[in-house]
Formats: C-alpha cells, sequence, structure tokens
C-alpha cells in the first residue's frame, strides 16, 4: 500500500533547503539542494513511519516558539545536538540511514539528520526546537 505525504520545502537563511512532513510529528531534513532533499526526506519518513503514527492536522503553538530565529547562536551539528537533547532525557528510538528518531519519556519526538561536514541550518534547528518544546537558551545552557 502506497502513501502519500504533503512535504513542505523552505529554504533557511543559510542556504539549506528544509523539508517538513506535517503529518509526521518531528519529520523533517535538510540539504543544499533539492536532489539530495528529496533522497533526504524520502528515508526521513521511512524511518518517522518506523515509529510513529501520523499526527492529527491540528497545529499545537507552544511557549517554547519564543526566540527561535537565531542570529548568534553558534553552529551545531547533528551529532552535538544529539548529545545535548540526550542530556535533557531524549532517547535515540532508531536510525535510518543518516536520520535519527529521538523521543523523550512525555512524548516530544524529533528527527535530527547526521550529516558529515554538514552542520543544522537555522531553518531546521527552528523546527527541532519547536518539536522538543525548547528554547534557545534552555539548548544553550546545556552544550
Amino acid at each position: 500500500m502506497t502513501r502519500e505525504f504533503n512535504v513542505v520545502i523552505e529554504k533557511d537563511e543559510d542556504g539549506y533547503f528544509v523539508a517538513s512532513v506535517p503529518a509526521l510529528r518531528g519529520c523533517h531534513t535538510q540539504a543544499k539542494s533539492l536532489d539530495v532533499l528529496m533522497k533526504r526526506v524520502k528515508e526521513a519518513i521511512k524511518l518517522c513511519l518506523e515509529v510513529e503514527e501520523p499526527v492529527s492536522n491540528e497545529f499545537h503553538w507552544h511557549s517554547a516558539c519564543r526566540g527561535l530565529f537565531m542570529t548568534t547562536f553558534p553552529s551545531i551539528t547533528g551529532s552535538q545536538l544529539i548529545k545535548a537533547l540526550r542530556k535533557l532525557g531524549f532517547e535515540v528510538i532508531r536510525t535510518r540511514g543518516s536520520h535519527h528518531f529521538l523521543r523523550h519519556p512525555d512524548g516530544r519526538s524529533t528527527v535530527i539528520p547526521v550529516h558529515q561536514g554538514e552542520t543544522i541550518g537555522r531553518g531546521l534547528f527552528a523546527q527541532i526546537l519547536r518539536d522538543c518544546e525548547l528554547s534557545r537558551d534552555d539548548l544553550q545552557e546545556i552544550l
């Protein structure tokens, strides 16, 4: 059975294309080119389907969304971000290719791409913080 998902693609201020799948909580990735992005988003979708059920179309706005537009936050790799989130109780549930699915015991979840030689772009970083219901300051405290 083939399933179809809408994918939202944006270009962030660092030049990364960021793909998000609204129907799958925390399902997103990034790439410098659209060709690479399409391969990566398929991998991220497969990973999310292995561990999550689709969420409703309901949009939840959390107060943690404050301060998401970073201009002074240091560059961070996917591996560094996973290490920081583990300190906050998130665990890697499953990995598919370069994408890691993390979940907190309270149900918050996200996908972190770990692509060699790439840092997490600001657009994707903002989405990950939103998924984890964290502010930039929350994360900076543990880095």
